[in-house]
């Protein structure tokens, strides 16, 4: 069974001059792949421009970096810094309460970044990071180990039954990956061109592989890929079986508290709204005289144009929030049966799940 993900289908985001891609659409409910493909939930690709990063927090995730063109430099809220350059693969165990920041390190330069991040098999893994080059070389012509669960033939050790590959294969060059029954593969192409039995893959492209023996691919040009082999199988009874319980609560109609808690956070913002436009309206209001003559102030005419514009926006900040919160979701959600629901909601289901605990 192969499930197709084009470059133009994944989701583009542009924060000033930053662009990222993302394979996987958490917020696509319709999606089969939505929340990831088994235990790979993030795979982006992205790049930066000189002298710019990103901070964010980090959940429970074993996350692999890999910089393929240009300089990063990184640090975390333990401690820990240095750079990952062209070439270098880094494996971090985060944890929820860890932040993490990566900048592009060059004055000059863009980074070209690759991120992947799995779900541990197990919760509250200590923190912790590893780095590791791994030359054109030691990748051109085979699939070269880069992480995986032993810390085979000098990989990155991860926390998950999952092996990530790199190579890079010349114009015509053919290689093999055999499957084990109960797992899958993620291909991705980093750049290039493959064949995929009759599929033509492209730059951007990614392509998930189940229930076969072996995913064999030979290359139209100068090709570089990923590939993530991982239990398929057992990531999806997990899932399913964990979402039994949040999965009936959501359809019965129930709220979660997270739902709860993001509910009072809004009416809150809109009661801080209405507030400051009402004190607008009291202290900066256009006197008797001046409406009576029509004659006023400059400071009375931007209190009547603030006046005007913050109700408006008040009305259509709270009607948006509302729809996209509990109409949008809480329809989409309902809508799934419990009896049959895939494993890819049930996954998402489960985050929402262990958010709430």
């Amino acid at each position: 069974m192969i499930t197709l993900r084009r470059a133009k289908e994944r989701q583009h985001q542009r924060r000033r001059k930053q662009e990222a891609w993302l394979t996987f659409h958490p917020q696509d409910a319709v999606d089969t792949i939505a929340n990831g493909f088994g235990a790979l939930g993030i795979f982006k690709e992205g790049r930066l421009p000189p002298r710019t990063g990103t901070l964010e927090p980090r959940e429970d995730a074993e996350i692999v970096t890999y910089v393929r063109e240009g300089t990063l430099a990184y640090e975390d809220s333990m401690g820990q810094h240095g750079f990952i350059r062209a070439g270098e693969f880094q494996r971090v165990t985060a944890g929820r309460a860890v932040r993490y920041s990566e900048t592009n390190a060059s004055p000059t330069e863009w980074a070209h970044v690759f991120q992947i991040s799995l779900r541990p098999a197990v919760a509250g893994l200590e923190p912790g990071h590893e780095q590791k080059r791994f030359s054109l070389a030691d990748r051109r012509g085979i699939l070269c180990v880069v992480a995986s669960p032993d810390a085979r033939e000098g990989s990155l050790r991860i926390r998950q039954d999952a092996l990530l590959y790199s190579a890079i294969l010349d114009r015509g060059q053919h290689v093999s990956h055999p499957l084990s029954e109960g797992r899958g593969v993620w291909l991705h192409i980093v750049h290039g061109e493959v064949t995929l039995g009759e599929v033509v893959l492209s730059t951007g492209d990614g392509v998930g592989v189940t229930d076969e023996r072996v995913v064999s691919m030979t290359a139209r040009e100068d090709t570089e890929i990923l590939l993530v082999d991982l239990d398929f199988e057992a990531t999806k009874q997990l899932t399913i079986e964990g979402s039994t319980e949040i999965a009936t609560l959501l359809v019965s109609g129930a709220s979660s508290p997270v739902s709860k808690e993001r509910n009072n956070m809004i009416r809150k913002f809109q009661l801080f709204l209405l507030g400051a436009t009402f004190a607008a309206a009291l202290l900066l209001a256009p006197s008797q005289a001046s409406a009576a003559n029509c004659n006023f102030s400059r400071k009375e005419k931007i209190a009547m144009v603030s006046w005007i514009m913050l109700i408006p926006g008040a009305v259509i900040t709270g009607l948006a929030c509302k729809r996209d919160l509990f109409t949008k979701k809480g329809k989409s959600e309902a809508m799934l049966p419990v009896q049959g629901r895939d494993f890819t909601h049930a996954r998402f289901v489960d985050r929402r799940r262990r958010n709430a605990i």
